[in-house]
């Protein structure tokens, strides 16, 4: 399995604080590897890839990822707590089957006490509202490809998979990116704005963030 991270040139501001994160909370985590317009991330490989839509630059990516499985992830979805090996260990046996399309890890009933046994359940992607997530989803990079074409991401997570595969939810989050039952925030940024949730998770880590530039969105 490889971490595909798409990113943008604006975005450039968040790598550090990315990398802080994984090798905090996951320092086992697979290959990383960024997507960009131009800028090169200096914390991990980068496939730049410029003046073509976000899609088309996932495809270049792939394209240039020698493995099967992809955990697809945007640059803003940054990890708090620590990685637990038996979820990486669980995804890496279900992902073996060539049946399954994609894991969606952002956790769909948040039932705390699911067994890894029961960790999934099937995801009827025909009448989910979002078809496909690209916060936080394992794909198996055939079905990643054949959605990857020229959308953005809106586009993109409305998308109908192939019927080829199964398509899986976790129960609740495969790890702590932000999302949980008391707050509406389920990444960093929001409309170019930093949400007040992960800068009070930044302040707790001893990190300050400029937000002035950027400005702050809404959050619980």
């Amino acid at each position: 399995m490889k971490i595909l991270v798409m990113s943008c040139d604006k975005n450039e501001d968040l790598f550090s604080l990315y990398y802080y994160c994984m090798e905090k909370y996951w320092p086992t985590h697979p290959e990383i590897i960024y997507s960009t317009e131009t800028v090169i991330n200096p914390y991990y490989k980068t496939i730049p890839c410029y003046k073509k839509s976000w899609g088309l630059r996932m495809r270049e990516a792939l394209g240039q990822i020698d493995d099967d499985v992809i955990l697809l992830t945007l640059d803003d979805i940054f990890i708090r707590e620590p990685m637990d090996i038996r979820n990486e260990a669980f995804i890496q046996t279900l992902m073996s089957n060539k049946k399954i399309g994609f894991i969606n890890l952002e956790g769909l009933y948040y039932d705390s006490t699911a067994e890894y046994n029961e960790w999934c359940d099937y995801f009827d992607v025909e009448t989910a509202y979002y078809k496909a997530s690209v916060m936080l989803n394992v794909f198996r990079k055939d079905c990643l490809y054949q959605l990857a074409n020229n959308v953005d991401p809106w586009k993109f997570e409305f998308q109908q998979p192939s019927k080829d595969y199964i398509y899986l939810i976790t129960k609740k989050p495969a790890m702590n990116f932000g999302k949980n039952k008391e707050t509406e925030c389920l990444w960093g940024i929001v409309g170019g704005k930093w949400t007040t949730e992960c800068l009070k998770f930044f302040a707790k880590e001893g990190i300050n963030i400029e937000y002035n530039k950027r400005g702050i969105k809404w959050n619980k």
